[in-house]
């Protein structure tokens, strides 16, 4: 074996270490990954709208803050309401936050069932910086009884 052909096979070797070092911290980060769910806990409604209580689970491995919530309504045959939520909720890595959301509806509902569903996207804000892996929104769709 020549001396260049030496060098070449641990040029190689290297490159081959730092190619594998790299995927392996990519996927790493990427098994942290994970979208925030959304879930009902309670839903609360009368003619006029309903109280939902949320539950944001965070099971990714980045620390996030909750900012807004555009959301809309069917209970019954119809879509019943529409808007949005904005706010500041800390939602840490394998955390989850708890909120009350009051929706007011747009008419009274027609035909109004036993399951109210709550559908839309949440917007977040990574607070740790982490670059392209950023996670900016997800969305969601729920239901629930509807209790009175």
């Amino acid at each position: 074996m020549t001396r260049h052909s030496t060098t070449i096979r641990a040029i190689r070797a290297a490159a081959c270490v730092g190619v594998l070092g790299t995927m392996t911290t990519m996927v790493g980060c990427m098994g942290n990954f994970s979208q925030p769910k959304l879930s009902i806990t309670d839903a609360r409604v009368t003619n006029r709208g309903a109280d939902f209580d949320l539950h944001i689970e965070n099971q990714g491995g980045l620390d996030l803050n909750l900012a807004g919530i555009d959301y809309s309504v069917e209970y019954g045959i119809l879509p019943v309401a529409s808007g949005e939520w904005t706010g500041d909720k800390p939602l840490p890595a394998g955390g989850a936050v708890d909120l009350t959301l009051p929706v007011r509806f747009r008419s009274e509902p027609v035909g109004a069932g036993s399951e109210i569903t709550l559908m839309g996207e949440m917007h977040f804000d990574d607070k740790t910086n982490s670059g392209d892996m950023k996670l900016n929104s997800a969305p969601f769709n729920a239901s629930a009884p509807a209790g009175k």
